[in-house]
């Protein structure tokens, strides 16, 4: 028998190989494009990007999305999906700098460390009582979504719409506070699945702590941007100037740290309970462990500026839907 040459070893090799290849990768599982086929029959052309326990969505070649159950695909097509893995490593935070969220294409801002004073004072125009003047510090900084979550990001993840003003880029609202913890907890799945959640944290409803924080971003006056709600229109969609509907996210100008919308157009939930603030000066509260209500905070189209302050206080059963959606936090898991 003749000596085999190098480029004859090679050749063999490559053929090997790309039959391995072949047989233990099926085509698709790095996320290229290609066609899925349904239980029926039905073909569509995607790349799949993200896949939950029960679903996998594809980015369409026109550029949309599109979300297909586990049960629905051909069993060659479902094999393939179980098959995906994501194409980049598990990310890394970087403190001090912008996130995203890239299969919803969604927005985060870097919340710092600080300290500020919740509540406010009793000379503040539109004081409640269930606003007392407490001291808190936020020990670790945070992302919370530059805008409200929109109707387009809500349906990719939960399927559906309950927002009675229909428009892709409108915040979604009509969302109960169950409805809002499932959602962070299916974008935490998805994004922990692609290999994009770093170690330690979690999507979820920010603390009303980290809301106000976020909201007065540096200030201690009724509003973002000073005591006057007359100057309140730059900023906010409110009984005064919303004309009874909802407006598209990010329109109006935002506060010093980069968030739009915290003051009116839809309220949004928090992940505590309603109760008193507790007395004193606390480090990273959670609100209390007891109770009912939760906690919505902001103001809507359907409350007037001086109910849209930043220490005004809302709470509804966690079952309630109303003109409430939310906007969403990137926190270390909660203890």
């Amino acid at each position: 028998m003749g000596a085999t040459s190098y480029d004859e070893v090679m050749t063999g090799w490559k053929r090997w190989a790309c039959f391995v290849l072949m047989t233990i990768v099926p085509l698709g599982l790095f996320g290229q494009v290609r066609e899925w086929r349904d239980v029926s029959g039905n073909r569509v052309r995607g790349e799949i990007t993200t896949r939950g326990g029960e679903s996998i969505t594809l980015r369409l070649e026109d550029g949309g999305s599109l979300v297909i159950p586990m049960d629905n695909l051909a069993e060659a097509d479902r094999r393939v999906a179980f098959a995906w893995r994501p194409r980049y490593s598990i990310r890394k935070v970087m403190f001090g700098h912008p996130w995203t969220v890239p299969s919803l294409d969604s927005e985060m801002v870097w919340v710092p460390p600080g300290n500020y004073r919740r509540g406010s004072s009793v000379l503040e125009k539109g004081r409640a009582e269930d606003e007392a003047l407490r001291e808190v510090v936020v020990s670790r900084g945070f992302w919370l979504s530059k805008f409200e979550v929109t109707q387009a990001q809500w349906s990719t993840v939960m399927g559906n719409s309950p927002s009675e003003f229909e428009g892709k880029d409108l915040p979604v609202e009509h969302v109960s506070w169950n409805a809002a913890t499932v959602f962070c907890q299916k974008v935490t799945e998805r994004e922990r699945t692609n290999g994009s959640l770093p170690q330690g944290y979690v999507y979820s409803l920010p603390s009303e702590a980290q809301w106000e924080y976020a909201c007065r971003a540096g200030t201690t006056t009724a509003f973002c941007h000073g005591n006057e709600a007359g100057g309140l229109d730059e900023y906010a969609w409110t009984t005064e100037n919303a004309e009874e509907k909802t407006h598209p996210v990010g329109k109006l100008r935002p506060n010093r740290w980069g968030l739009h919308d915290m003051h009116g157009n839809v309220l949004e939930w928090c992940r505590d309970l309603y109760g008193e603030f507790p007395k004193g000066k606390t480090i990273d509260p959670t609100g209390l462990g007891f109770g009912k209500k939760r906690v919505a905070r902001g103001g809507s189209i359907l409350n007037p500026q001086l109910d849209c302050r930043s220490a005004k206080r809302y709470s509804g059963d966690p079952d309630e839907e109303d003109m409430v959606g939310l906007r969403f936090a990137l926190t270390p898991v909660w203890r």
